[in-house]
Order: structure tokens, then C-alpha cells, then sequence
């Protein structure tokens, strides 16, 4: 469907200019086989002249290229369309009451030989409206629903003199079956509360209180400039997973790596970020990346590794980057999105198909204190996150019978991980 609208705007015209020139080919010379150009130049009349006779012939026959020009977008708009294609324009009434031609230097002036009968049309039964009384769209009145309704002016009070007139003898009702009018007092209902999938038992009522279900565990809430930050650095974590699965040298590595600044910074500037923090950014997560591809843990972790499989067996068909899943947890239905999950061995570095491991990026770095406190204190702020991951992801997959719970710091290069334990 092609949609083109203002098709009688003008186009705005040429403005005098000191010199009118124009070029023309002229036909190939036989000897040479090359076609030759020549250039027409004419310079502004004199203000003692009424007009420059090859300097006016010259604007009339660009003023002739512009109308064919017009032509050409006219048709090429048209005929994109596959289905429809609808045009707008508005055109004036003349003094005389007649109708106004469209200007020359308009679409409209171009469409105008097949455009003039539709305007003619339109103009006729408009003018055959305009003679005949106004049209009144009556709303259908519900059963329940007084027809006598009162008009009432801007303050809300009864207008008697508007209440008494009788338009029906002046104007024609247009009823409308499909419309239902609504009592003055009408007010929309209350809005039901959420409820959770299905009730759970008496036992697990005791032990888990609904009311802070919806607030399992919270996630820390950072700047604006900071989610950003997070959001695109995960993004761009399954590219740098194909950079590393390549295997290539350090330098082309490394370059590959570098070529992701341009789209990084524009990644940032598209969610919002500010425009003269975003090349620092940037940089920040391109280094990140780098620290990530040269730890031998960030490596594991993007290097291509097994796919889970669900309780029937057929393979999930994703690399394990941002994957979502949703459970019926506790008798609540919840959805997670895991950053990467994968099949490997027991011990990070190790391959094979003896645990689920289950990694969350983050985004932090930390401060002044030692890093061993600061991964400490990150575990115990992300544990129930985490066990809620390690809980619904064990539903998943029953078949996996070890589960492996862990964070990964890019901007710190550091792993933090460890065993997922069923609760009791």
C-alpha cells in the first residue's frame, strides 16, 4: 500500500541566480566515438533591460525538466504499490463558484487530466449536500435508557430553548445500529486483581507467603545511564561468542573485538544514552570484551558447548544466549530469562555433559574494598535470584541431575560460581 499525500503543495521555484547555464550532449563524433557536451550560459539581465532573451529561454526549459521530473515521481510512487494506493490533495473554489484548477508546479497539476472527473464529483455532491438540511447521527438508545435526554449547554445547566426545538422536520437522522449510547452516570468497572495461576495447598501456604511472591527477589535498580549500559554490554556478549569461536589469532581477534566500537555506540545512543558519554562507553564495553575474550573462564563460557534438552527429549533449539523459560513455580506461573545457559563438566573450564551450568552477567565493578569480599557480597544479593533460575530450570530439564549456579563479572574477568542445592 502506497500512501501520498499533499499532492497540490507546490514546489518551490526557482530562484534567479547571476548565471542560467545548461548543458547539452551533442551527437558522437564519427572519428573520435565519443559523445561531446556543451555547455549554454547566460548571465542576469541588466536593470536597464526588461528581459535577457537566452537567459529566459534557458529557465523555461528547466522549468519544463521540473514538470517532467514530477511526472516521474508521480509514476514511481504509483506504481511501488502492490495492493492500493491512495492519493491526497485538496483543491480550491473559485470566487465564481466554480472549481480551481491546481497549480503547475504540483502533483496534483500533473494527476490533474485523470483527477479533474473525481474533483468534479466530489465537488457536485458536496454543493447537493450543502442545498439539502443538515445530517443529525442519531445514537441508538439501550433498553434501560430514557429517550427524552436533556441538552445541556458548556455550564451543565438545561437549555430550554434547545430541548424545545424539534430538528426532525429540518434534518434528515442518519440511525446507527452498531453504536450503543451510554447512561450520563456510566462509569467503568473496577479492574480485577491479578491472581496467581492456581491456589497452592495449605502446606506450602505455611511456608511461602503470596503476598511476597511477587517480590522473590529484587533486582538492584541503577541509573538510567547504567541499565543502558548493562542492556547493551549483554547484547553484544553472543557476537563476541562468535569472534571467540572462530579461533583466530590474537590480532585478528583483537581487530574483529575493535570493529565492534561503531555498532556498541550506536547500540547505546538508540536506547537513550547520552550522546557525549557514549563514545566513553563504548570504549569501556569494547574493553570489557576483550578482558572477557582472554580469561580463560569468560572463553569457557562462549565457547560452543551442548544444548540441554527438554523432558521429551527434542533439543531447545537456541546457543544458549538469552534464553527464556517459564514454569509453574510454587503453583505460580513464572517466566526467566538466563543469559546463557549450556551443558559442560562438573569444574568450570571443563567440557562434557555432566552439569547444567546456569550464568548470569553482571555488570558491576567494585570499589576500594578486596574483590574476594566484593564477589562475597554480590553472591549473597544474587542468591535467590539465582536459586529461583537453578529451581525452574531443574523442571526444564529433569533429566539434568547437576546444576551449576554462577556469575560473570566482564568488566572484572572473574567467575563466581557454585553448586545449585535443591531446598528443603
Amino acid at each position: 500500500m502506497v500512501l501520498l499525500p499533499g499532492l497540490h503543495r507546490t514546489v518551490p521555484a526557482n530562484e534567479w541566480r547571476l548565471a542560467e547555464w545548461m548543458e547539452q550532449v551533442l551527437p558522437a563524433i564519427e572519428q573520435e566515438g565519443d559523445a561531446v557536451s556543451q555547455v549554454l550560459l547566460a548571465p542576469i539581465k541588466h536593470a536597464s533591460e526588461e528581459h535577457e532573451a537566452i537567459n529566459k529561454w534557458i529557465r523555461d526549459v528547466n522549468t519544463q525538466r521540473d514538470r517532467e521530473e514530477l511526472k516521474r515521481l508521480l509514476y514511481v510512487g504509483c506504481t511501488r504499490a502492490r495492493q492500493e494506493v491512495h492519493l491526497f490533495a485538496q483543491c480550491n473554489e473559485l470566487k465564481n463558484g466554480q472549481l480551481g484548477a491546481p497549480s503547475k508546479p504540483t502533483l496534483l497539476h500533473t494527476a490533474w487530466p485523470v483527477a479533474k472527473t473525481n474533483f468534479i464529483q466530489h465537488w457536485s455532491q458536496q454543493q447537493d449536500r450543502d442545498r439539502t438540511s443538515a445530517e443529525i447521527v442519531e445514537m441508538p438508545v439501550g433498553p434501560d435508557v430514557s429517550t427524552e435526554w436533556p441538552i445541556r449547554d458548556a455550564a451543565g445547566q438545561v437549555d430550554s430553548i434547545a430541548a424545545a426545538e424539534d430538528t426532525s422536520q429540518s434534518s434528515r437522522v442518519i440511525p446507527l445500529s452498531n453504536f450503543q449510547r451510554l447512561r450520563f452516570a456510566w462509569k467503568a468497572p473496577e479492574a480485577l486483581a491479578d491472581i496467581p495461576l492456581a491456589a497452592p495447598s495449605q502446606e506450602e501456604a505455611d511456608e511461602f507467603d503470596l503476598e511476597d511472591s511477587a517480590a522473590f527477589f529484587q533486582r538492584p535498580q541503577g541509573s538510567w545511564r547504567a541499565r543502558v549500559f548493562g542492556t547493551v554490554l549483554h547484547a553484544f556478549l553472543e557476537p563476541l561468542a562468535n569472534v571467540v569461536q572462530q579461533n583466530v589469532d590474537a590480532s585478528e581477534q583483537a581487530r574483529l573485538i575493535d570493529a565492534l566500537h561503531q555498532p556498541i555506540r550506536l547500540q547505546l545512543l538508540s536506547n537513550g544514552h547520552p550522546p557525549k558519554e557514549a563514545v566513553g562507553d563504548a570504549t569501556r564495553i569494547v574493553t570489557a570484551l576483550h578482558h572477557m575474550a582472554a580469561d580463560k573462564d569468560g572463553r569457557w563460557i562462549l565457547s560452543e558447548h551442548n544444548a540441554p534438552s527438554i523432558a521429551q527429549g527434542s533439543s531447545l533449539l537456541h546457543r544458549g544466549f538469552e534464553v527464556s523459560l517459564t514454569a509453574v513455580h510454587r503453583n505460580i506461573l513464572r517466566s526467566i530469562r538466563i543469559d546463557r545457559v549450556f551443558v559442560a563438566g562438573a569444574d568450570p573450564t571443563s567440557f562434557g555433559t555432566d552439569a547444567l551450568w546456569i550464568i548470569d552477567f553482571k555488570t558491576a565493578s567494585h570499589g576500594a574494598g578486596k574483590i574476594e569480599e566484593f564477589l562475597a557480597m554480590e553472591g549473597e544479593q544474587y542468591q535467590e535470584q539465582m536459586q529461583l533460575y537453578g529451581d525452574i530450570a531443574r523442571l526444564i530439564y529433569p533429566e539434568i541431575h547437576s546444576l551449576r549456579l554462577g556469575l560473570y563479572y566482564p568488566l572484572l574477568a572473574r567467575l563466581s560460581w557454585w553448586p545449585y542445592a535443591v531446598e528443603q
